[in-house]
C-alpha cells in the first residue's frame, strides 16, 4: 500500500510549467496564496491541516515527516493517524476517520517510471545515484513485477534549474545500465506540465477534454 496521512491526502498548487523555480516567483506566489486559502477552508471545516511551501519555511517532505505518513505502512506502527506539528489550520489532532492534510506549493512535479528488465536491483540503485548526481531528481530503484526493476522519478524544476525533459532522463538511464539491460517500459503517471496546460487551454476555450491519461 502507499503511504498515506488522511482522506485528503496531499494538495499541491503548481505553476504548469518546467522552468526553473526563480523565474516562476510571481507565479509560485500565487500557488501559495490559493494554498493559503484551500487550507484555511478545509480547517474551517473542523480538519487538521500543515503547509508547505517557501512562505511556509518547509517542503513537502518535511511536513510529511511530521506526521504518521512513513510510519503508515509498517505493519508495527499505531494504524492511527497522528500529528507531531502544530497543526496550521484546524483542530490540534487527526480523526481516525480524517487523518490531516497537506497542503502547500511547489514546482511541478512529473511523475515518470522507467521498468527496467535484465538488469539486477543493484545495477538499477547505480544508475539511480548517478540520475540523482547528474538532475538532482529525487529517484528511487525498487522490485518490481516478473522480475524487472521500476526507476521511480520525480522529475521536479530547483530555484536555479529546469525540469529535466523525461526524454532526456530516459536516455541518460539507458546509457549508465549494463549492455544486456532493457526498458520494458517508460510512461508519465499523470500529466506532463505541457499535457496539463494544453487541456486547461482546451477545457476553459470549451473544447471538450478528456483528462484520463
Amino acid at each position: 500500500p502507499h503511504p498515506r496521512t488522511g482522506a485528503v491526502d496531499m494538495i499541491a498548487f503548481m505553476p504548469l510549467s518546467d522552468a526553473d523555480a526563480t523565474s516562476l516567483r510571481v507565479e509560485l506566489e500565487t500557488c501559495e496564496s490559493l494554498a493559503m486559502r484551500a487550507g484555511r477552508a478545509i480547517g474551517s471545516a473542523g480538519f487538521p491541516v500543515l503547509l508547505y511551501g517557501p512562505r511556509k519555511g518547509r517542503t513537502l517532505l518535511e511536513s510529511r515527516r511530521g506526521t504518521s505518513f512513513f510510519q503508515s505502512v509498517n505493519a508495527n506502527s499505531p494504524a492511527a493517524p497522528s500529528l507531531r506539528f502544530p497543526s496550521d489550520f484546524g483542530p490540534a489532532q487527526p480523526s481516525d476517520a480524517s487523518g490531516v492534510s497537506i497542503v502547500g506549493a511547489m514546482p511541478y512535479v512529473t511523475n515518470f517510471n522507467i521498468q527496467v528488465a535484465s538488469a539486477s536491483l543493484a545495477e538499477c540503485k547505480q544508475t539511480v545515484t548517478a540520475l540523482r548526481q547528474e538532475y538532482g531528481v529525487q529517484v528511487m530503484a525498487l522490485p518490481h513485477e516478473a522480475g524487472t526493476v521500476e526507476i521511480g522519478c520525480n522529475l521536479q524544476a530547483s530555484l536555479e534549474r529546469g525540469c529535466p525533459p523525461t526524454q532526456t532522463v530516459l536516455d541518460f538511464v539507458k546509457r549508465q545500465l549494463p549492455s544486456t539491460a532493457t526498458v520494458a517500459r517508460a510512461y508519465v503517471v499523470g500529466l506532463t506540465p505541457k499535457q496539463a496546460l494544453d487541456r486547461a487551454h482546451a477545457a476553459i476555450s470549451g473544447e471538450p477534454v478528456s483528462w484520463e491519461t
